[in-house]
């Protein structure tokens, strides 16, 4: 599962697997190993917000030995492009877009520099 923190000076992201962060944004590094509770917990205290990130119809592809997609989640600040492995979030674009379309169209030039053939449901 994807989950956004949002804070005053960032917008980032952790990945969550059975209720741990196993992978996190360079600004949330220190998080990787801590329980989902205990992430909400340290969040509020600070006055930042957490909110899982749903992916919007991603298409799928294959990528080396790993199923990848490149889809499109709404977050507290708009639209970002998200890459999918195996079903399970790896890594968010850079920004946020007011528009599913302005996402869709970073989630394919992110796909192409990728050198993946990408298309995002529009």
């Amino acid at each position: 599962m994807l989950a956004q923190v949002t804070a005053p000076h960032f917008c980032a992201g952790v990945v969550l697997t059975n209720d741990v962060v196993t992978e996190a944004a360079p600004i949330l590094r220190y998080m990787v190993g801590w329980s989902r509770d205990r992430v909400r917990d340290y969040a509020s205290g600070k006055g930042w917000q957490v909110k899982v990130v749903n992916v919007n119809n991603p298409k799928r592809m294959v990528y080396g030995q790993q199923n990848v997609c490149i889809g499109v989640a709404h977050g507290l600040r708009g639209y970002f492009a998200v890459e999918i492995v195996d079903g399970f979030p790896s890594a968010s674009g850079v920004g946020s877009f007011e528009t599913y379309e302005e996402a869709a169209e970073e989630a394919e030039s992110w796909a192409m520099a990728e050198g993946v053939k990408a298309v995002v449901n529009r």
